[in-house]
């Protein structure tokens, strides 16, 4: 079974857990014998990067303790010395910082522990969650009826991954308190299933008037940066790419405007997007960009995402409060002119 359709299959079973970025997991074996428990592993952030590991079984018991800062996917698997199996695999979900113990018998396993997941298993209850539900129109509609009525529950932002597609139509509904709890497991099955949607909400998160998201990138000499740490500054936070030539002909103007106003508070923040190591490195000493710089980490840390980057250039004017002041696109007249006015 390919990756996505594991993940699929397992997003509509029983909940686990896991507490303080380390996934703490217990299974406990009622009428089970097992010598040992292999599991699999899958970040829904990483859901390329499958971890295995394994634990002896004492005294009827294994423990797991796996470093995670989002929600993964879990199958567990009970061996005797012969090699045998002595349950059928168990499939389970594990949000960081709700610790967990997994119950396994011959029938089935059962989840005990935070709070959360008795959430999760009263709106599964209630809708009556099972694999495949989501094209059964009355399913769909319990699930967004049980939303309405419950959208700060943990549970209820769960379910609404059952919906497929259909998951854009409770996005707005839903708290994002109760989304963020899931770390990663609500927004993979959004982003999957909305994804030419998703950079048009960034975007609309990222338009003028909004707080500037933050985020943290290692510089060019290796060093955390965090955008936070400019708050005070007025910001011009640049997408560009050394491929892109409209990118390359604002650099000129970019650093006219920091030699004229760095002493003002002006600081510059370039992030170059879809670029080799080697091609950023030499691109930044060729044109002499003497500010921060930065390479997006499409594979961790996508702040092209974050932001609702489709096009390149893409600047903002980042006020030193945090807020975004202008967004634009292309080499634009009047972003500069915006800059002069409010560093007046």
């Amino acid at each position: 079974m390919k990756l996505n359709r594991l993940i699929l299959a397992c997003a509509m079973a029983s909940a686990i857990s896991a507490y303080g970025g380390n996934c703490h997991v217990s299974f406990k074996l009622d009428g089970i014998t097992a010598d040992s428990a292999k599991i699999i592993v899958v970040n829904f952030l990483k859901p390329d990067n499958i971890v295995n590991k394994s634990a002896a079984v004492v005294d009827g018991q294994a423990v797991f303790d796996v470093p995670s800062d989002a929600t993964n996917l879990i199958v567990a698997n009970f061996e005797s010395a012969n090699e045998t199996r002595d349950a059928l695999p168990v499939r389970v979900i594990a949000i960081p910082d709700c610790p967990m113990v997994v119950t396994v018998t011959q029938n089935g396993h059962s989840i005990g522990g935070a709070p959360e997941y008795v959430s999760i298993r009263s709106a599964q209850e209630a809708v009556g969650s099972k694999m495949g539900a989501m094209t059964d129109s009355a399913f769909c509609e319990r699930v967004k009826n049980y939303i309405v009525a419950n959208p700060d529950e943990v549970g209820a932002a769960f379910i609404a991954c059952d919906l497929g597609s259909g998951i854009l139509e409770v996005d707005s509904l839903l708290s994002e308190q109760a989304k963020s709890v899931l770390h990663g497991y609500y927004d993979y099955f959004f982003n999957k299933h909305n994804a030419p949607l998703v950079a048009k909400r960034n975007a609309d998160r990222c338009s003028e008037g909004a707080q500037a998201p933050d985020f943290t990138l290692k510089d060019i000499n290796g060093e955390t940066f965090t955008l936070s740490s400019l708050r005070g500054k007025t910001v011009i936070l640049d997408f560009w790419g050394s491929w892109c030539v409209p990118c390359l002909k604002s650099i000129p103007r970019i650093k006219e405007q920091y030699a004229r106003y760095k002493d003002k508070g002006l600081e510059i923040v370039s992030v170059a997007c879809s670029d080799t190591d080697d091609a950023w490195r030499a691109a930044v000493n060729r044109t002499g960009m003497n500010w921060v710089n930065l390479l997006n980490d499409s594979e961790n840390n996508d702040i092209t995402k974050v932001y609702g980057i489709g096009s390149f250039p893409t600047m903002f004017i980042i006020s030193p409060d945090g807020v975004i002041v202008r967004r634009t696109t292309g080499e634009n007249d009047d972003f500069f002119n915006h800059l002069q006015s409010l560093m007046q």
